[in-house]
């Protein structure tokens, strides 16, 4: 079966228009609009439906298309299994919607126009006008389960939050339930602070958390291909299906302001950045108080890799987003900061306990992307 399908506002909306084609090849008009998509079932697949913001893993093929057939083969994601999320922003959204709705073991022919390819996807080799022909095969999907227990209040948490947490994990028993336990915050004493999308937790608890609202409390449950895998991590046995029950308790942030413009790419994840640093206590009124901090006094400037958390937690905000050359003001309070320790040299005390602090932070470089 051959469909076609119409641009909605979105490539993952109900579509609206279908209109049957016969064959293939030859068969598909030639005058493929730049917001069209057509799927062709070859194989429908006996395994689990995949929808929308699942992650799957799939084979692709890719060709350029050209008079109504199959052109120049394109690399898109190289010969094996590639993993992807079926969700906007995470793929190309022909390929997205060209993969909603089929099964485990199935392939699709999908012939995707330019605007379904989008530019942030589009190959190297592709002209911006030109269209692709993918084959795809679904080999698996995975997704989430979450069940909210208590719905919380306030503003749900997204990528790039900063939140804290108490956690349980257990591992699921054939029957889904709860069995037996193999982590616990309560461990520690403290609750877990993680940065949203960063990585700092499986993809499968990190996707789980999305939407909560402090005070909120889930449980979420995480399949092996979102967990920790075949292989298994820090003393999680291998193939091991994870449930967590997570309170969340609070989002904690920072106040920026930009003093002076950057320039170039922001800073993300992963990247190595320098920058300057000077710091004062904040006093109530909000003003500057005693400088505590300059590292111009230093023969280096700070260095770190961004999202790692190595460096202090207010100041890993703060860096977010900025630009080679900008200048930022940012407001960072007593528990983002030196905490209820303070800062001490000797016995001298440059940060008492409980204290907010003021930085202003000059990124130096950040890489090229």
């Amino acid at each position: 079966m051959t469909v076609m399908r119409y641009q909605l506002p979105s490539c993952l909306a109900v579509l609206a228009l279908v209109v049957a084609l016969a064959g293939c090849g030859d068969g598909i008009d030639r005058g493929l609009s730049r917001d069209h998509i057509v799927i062709t079932d070859l194989d429908p697949g006996t395994g689990t439906m995949a929808e929308v913001g699942d992650h799957v893993t799939v084979i692709v093929s890719g060709w350029i298309y050209a008079d109504g057939a199959r052109g120049n083969p394109i690399d898109l994601y190289g010969d094996g299994p590639v993993a992807l999320q079926l969700a906007d922003g995470k793929a190309m959204p022909g390929l997205i919607e060209g993969l909603v709705g089929m099964r485990e073991g199935g392939r699709r022919r999908l012939i995707i126009a330019p605007e379904k390819i989008g530019r942030r996807f589009r190959p190297a080799r592709l002209l911006s006008d030109e269209s692709l022909w993918c084959e795809v095969e679904l080999v698996t999907v995975a997704r989430v389960e979450i069940e909210d227990v208590t719905a919380g209040e306030g503003e749900p948490v997204k990528d790039g939050d900063y939140v804290e947490i108490d956690y349980t994990g257990w591992y699921a028993a054939a029957d889904g339930t709860a069995a037996d336990q193999f982590a616990s915050s309560a461990e520690t004493g403290e609750p877990a602070r993680l940065l949203l999308g960063a990585g700092m937790v499986n993809e499968g608890l990190d996707r789980g958390l999305l939407g909560m609202r402090p005070g909120g409390e889930r449980r979420v449950t995480v399949p092996p291909a979102l967990g920790y895998g075949a292989e298994g991590r820090d003393g999680v046995r291998p193939d091991a299906t994870l449930i967590y029950d997570v309170k969340l308790r609070r989002v904690l942030g920072v106040t920026t302001k930009t003093l002076r413009a950057g320039e170039g790419a922001p800073v993300l994840p992963g990247q190595r950045v320098s920058f300057q640093l000077t710091g004062w206590l904040r006093n109530p009124d909000g003003s500057k108080g005693e400088e505590f901090q300059n590292s111009r006094s230093l023969s280096t400037p700070y260095t770190t890799i961004a999202g790692e958390f190595k460096i202090q937690p207010g100041i890993e905000l703060g860096l977010r987003g900025m630009r080679r050359g900008e200048l930022r003001r940012v407001d960072v309070p007593a528990d983002l900061a030196f905490g209820d320790r303070g800062w001490h040299r000797g016995p001298r005390t440059l940060v008492p306990p409980d204290h907010d602090v003021i930085y202003e932070i000059e990124v130096l470089d950040t890489p090229t992307r």
